[in-house]
């Protein structure tokens, strides 16, 4: 009967052992896996990719600027046509 314990717990412990290796093995492929797509993100660029990024970039915030300053002042004109007309 003592026997038999034995035999189950060290099946038992060879099973977990078995698990925990297999768990570890997964964890050690997504931990590789994401450090591939990582190194893949970081690869060089285009140079002419990167410039027409940037352009995109700069152009987009000088026609936002440009708007602001529209509605600025379009805000003031109207500030000051309400004032005239109160006062």
């Amino acid at each position: 009967m003592e026997m038999d314990t034995r035999k189950q717990q060290a099946q038992t412990g060879t099973r977990m052992r078995d698990r925990a290796n297999d768990l570890i093995q997964d964890v050690k492929g997504e931990v590789q896996h994401e450090v591939t797509q990582i190194q893949a993100s970081r690869a060089p660029v285009n140079p002419a990719q990167s410039d027409h990024v940037v352009r995109r970039h700069v152009f987009g915030l000088s026609v936002g600027f440009f708007v602001a300053i529209v509605v600025f002042l379009v805000l003031v004109i109207v500030g000051i046509a309400i004032h005239d007309h109160l006062f």
